[in-house]
């Protein structure tokens, strides 16, 4: 998909190759109330997924689910259900009759104390059936439908379509909308939505100054193509890709997987079709002649935490790996969580344990070992020549990266109280050196006498030396990037099957 930010998102579809997956749907947020052709009458009928599937997930899965099927019977999937509850008429209906039979063998569910469908749940079972039990599959399997808005005579200034669900919204709760915000409060809201940052008063004086009728549309422009556009909006992908310049184990070494992180930004920066975007980090290393930057994308399949850790089996991690990848896919693209089914089928979502191995196929023909690479990148490694040549920006990003390790390397935020308490609790000669150090007003301290401070500290607590030691391999990392004018990245390699 793309956007072209006027009308809305558009199909730009590719065939995607091996990796990509062949069912891959996209997480979207439910808004619930949309006045719409579609929401009138929805709000008449009873959703399965809404409304009924909770009630047999709570009171019917245990027996009748993905890991018991007394009777041959599955109310977890379509066949099941429609057997069960087909039949419109309640006289009829042979789920019905046995929920209220009187014999308590026939009963369902049966009798056992927290086990009793409450009247709420009675009713909707009812009205449910009546409306001829409709079965709905998992909502993120089915493809999302753009409603038709429509304008609905509610009183309130409906400008837009975003509009129209909030004055939908406030009708319902019979509320009335906020008087409109003040055009310093406008720029602020958009500026902070949209790049992340608050307007400088030249912005803003120059909003409120502006009276044209396109004075909001062009300050979205100019938002919009804004560096800080990609960066804002790359927050919430960098977090639930699991982006790391560390390797998250008990031994937190560096790792460079920045690369990839600009590769997000830029992606978003230049409005990349979602499937590309999607396909290039899930497979850019196989498609046909695949550029580095189409590489460099599968640096998002690299995030997992890494180990190399003394006594590691190597098989066992690699195999962990995979396990964070299938669960961070799932989670990102289809909004699933696939881990359960990782020892059993999932109980709740349409996933079984054999479903979960096969999306582990997808995965356990890369070439990644175990056992990380201590102080650095893991194989496979993308190495970017001359990504810092003639790069400002980015060597003052680097530099800028150094200095506040250097900062953090004297005064670690965890440390700080600890050592406090250790020099006010100092008693006893100290050497010179040390002695006129802590004499010295902390303020007046220089960056001599605080490591100085630190290696007596750290004679108290071996948090102090290994905090220092992992961060000096850090900056190593980083001189060496700027002395070499070249960055590496860990990526994705195929190897083949196992």
């Amino acid at each position: 998909m793309k956007s072209n930010r006027k009308g809305g998102w558009q199909v730009d579809a590719k065939a995607s190759d091996s990796r990509s997956l062949t069912c891959v749907s996209v997480c979207i947020l439910a808004i619930v109330g949309f006045v719409t052709e579609q929401s009138a009458s929805a709000r008449e009928r009873l959703s399965f997924n809404q409304d009924i599937r909770p009630i047999l997930a709570a009171h019917c899965f245990h027996c009748h689910g993905p890991d018991e099927a007394e009777s041959g019977l599955r109310l977890d999937q379509q066949d099941g259900v429609q057997d069960a509850f087909g039949e419109a008429k309640l006289a009829d209906n042979l789920a019905w009759q046995r929920i209220h039979s009187k014999d308590p063998d026939e009963k369902m569910p049966p009798p056992a104390p927290g086990n009793e469908l409450k009247q709420e749940e009675l009713q909707l079972l009812e009205k449910w059936i009546e409306q001829g039990a409709e079965y709905q599959a998992h909502w993120s399997f089915v493809q999302p439908q753009r409603p038709r808005v429509s304008i609905a005579a509610s009183g309130l200034k409906i400008r837009n379509p975003i509009d129209v669900f909030v004055s939908q919204k406030l009708v319902a709760k019979k509320m009335k909308s906020q008087p409109d915000a003040s055009r310093e409060q406008l720029i602020r809201r958009l500026s902070l939505d949209l790049i992340g940052l608050p307007p400088t008063p030249e912005e803003v004086d120059a909003f409120v100054e502006d009276l044209g009728q396109d004075a909001y549309e062009r300050v979205v422009d100019r938002l919009l193509g804004s560096k800080h556009f990609g960066e804002r909006l790359a927050v919430p992908w960098l977090d639930a890709a699991r982006y790391a310049d560390t390797n998250g184990f008990s031994i937190d070494d560096h790792r460079d997987m920045w690369l990839w992180r600009e590769w997000v930004i830029n992606a978003l920066n230049q409005n990349m079709p979602y499937d590309q975007f999607l396909t290039e980090q899930l497979a850019g290393d196989l498609l046909p002649n695949a550029t580095d930057q189409q590489r460099l994308a599968t640096g998002f399949l690299r995030n997992s935490m890494n180990t190399h850790e003394g006594g590691t089996l190597p098989e066992e991690y690699r195999v962990i790996y995979i396990a964070d990848k299938i669960n961070t896919v799932s989670t990102v693209f289809m909004g699933l969580t696939m881990r359960c089914a990782q020892c059993h089928s999932h109980k709740y979502d349409p996933i079984t344990q054999k479903d979960y191995y096969r999306f582990f196929a997808f995965f356990d023909t890369a070439h990644e070992p175990g056992s990380g690479a201590a102080n650095g990148n893991t194989a496979p490694v993308l190495r970017m020549d001359g990504v810092l040549t003639g790069q400002e920006e980015y060597k003052a990003d680097v530099h800028a990266r150094i200095a506040t390790l250097r900062r953090y390397q004297l005064h670690p935020p965890e440390l700080i109280q600890p050592r406090m308490t250790w020099e006010h609790n100092l008693q006893g000669e100290n050497p010179k050196e040390i002695a006129e150090a802590l004499a010295t007003p902390v303020a007046a301290r220089t960056d001599s006498q605080w490591k100085q401070i630190n290696q007596e500290f750290g004679k108290t607590t071996p948090l102090m030396d290994r905090h220092v030691s992992t961060i000096n391999r850090e900056i190593k990392v980083l001189e060496k990037d700027l002395e070499a004018k070249q960055a590496s990245v860990m990526v994705m390699k195929e190897k083949g099957p196992r």
